[in-house]
């Protein structure tokens, strides 16, 4: 991986496992600054497996991820307060109201709920 030190997502011979099963294996990739990337394959690939662990939302069985120079999964918070991914599907929760997805996903990424939420509702006219 060249410059992967630099980068800010570094990804180095991820493993997980599931029982028996074996989601990813010694993958290993990079994301350069000002790129935009998409992972492409078959159902049970492991994109998911792959984005969870990157995100610091699933622990890999080997390897390491950094994000921003932060090692994963142990400052995954700090980590998803700094970026960004969008899901192929929507995932809001249809029970919620806008007003309450955001507040979860405010939740998520450590983010103080009440300015995102206030700041919706100014500028769509809702009320409080």
């Amino acid at each position: 991986m060249n410059n992967g030190d630099s980068a800010p997502l570094v990804v180095h011979e991820i493993s997980k496992s599931y029982g028996a099963r074996s989601a990813l294996r010694g993958v290993s990739f990079c994301v350069q600054r000002a790129s935009c990337v998409g992972l492409l394959g078959p159902n049970g690939a492991g994109k998911t497996t792959a984005i969870k662990i990157c995100m610091g939302a699933s622990r890999a069985d080997a390897g390491r991820v950094s994000v921003l120079g932060l090692p994963l999964p142990n400052n995954a918070l700090a980590a998803r307060a700094q970026v960004g991914v969008v899901p192929q599907s929507n995932i809001l929760d249809p029970d919620f109201n806008c007003t309450e997805n955001l507040a979860v996903y405010a939740r998520y990424f450590g983010i103080d709920q009440k300015p995102p939420i206030n700041e919706s509702r100014h500028c769509w006219n809702l009320p409080a």
